[in-house]
């Protein structure tokens, strides 16, 4: 969940966000995160969504140099917080404008602490948070005609507007 059940970020708002895996008999925990938006709308290449700060540095960091802004346990993070548990909090702060939807993208462990890999789970998650004025509609750019006016929209009258290149009846 995010927001309380809400799937929509508020441009620049701060938000806690804590990760959490539950697995029983498991004395070792770790996660990443990373939130990530397209770097325009007809772009394929994904960056940094808004930005992230720490709650308790000696449970979680973030990572140097990746350019991506990574959040992740440390090794005194990695301890149980109660039996079978790892939990970490953070803050994330919204783009301060409106970059359309963004992709929170985590990777969580559950070891047995035993060297080995039999008995540790590896987990990941997708989760994908819109703008206040997602309507759930994406422009096309194959087709070269198609497109939505104001996209995204919000409770707004919108224009869809189709051009074809030769003469054929279209059904909307």
């Amino acid at each position: 969940d995010f927001n309380n059940g809400s799937d929509q970020y508020e441009p620049g708002k701060t938000y806690t966000i804590t990760a959490i895996i539950d697995q029983d008999s498991i004395s070792k925990f770790g996660f990443q995160m990373v939130a990530l938006s397209k770097k325009s709308k007809t772009s394929n290449t994904y960056i940094n969504a808004g930005s992230i700060s720490l709650i308790d540095s000696l449970r979680t960091q973030l990572l140097p140099g990746t350019g991506r802004k990574y959040i992740t346990h440390t090794s005194t993070g990695s301890l149980p917080v109660s039996a079978g548990m790892g939990a970490w909090s953070f803050i994330w702060k919204a783009p301060a404008t409106d970059v359309g939807q963004v992709n929170f993208y985590l990777a969580a462990m559950a070891s047995n602490n035993d060297n080995h890999w039999d008995g540790d789970m590896l987990y990941t998650k997708t989760l994908i948070v819109n703008s206040p004025t997602s309507t759930g509609i994406n422009e096309n750019d194959d087709n070269g005609g198609f497109s939505v006016y104001p996209n995204p929209s919000s409770g707004r009258p919108m224009s869809i507007n189709y051009t074809v290149s030769n003469k054929t009846n279209v059904e909307l």
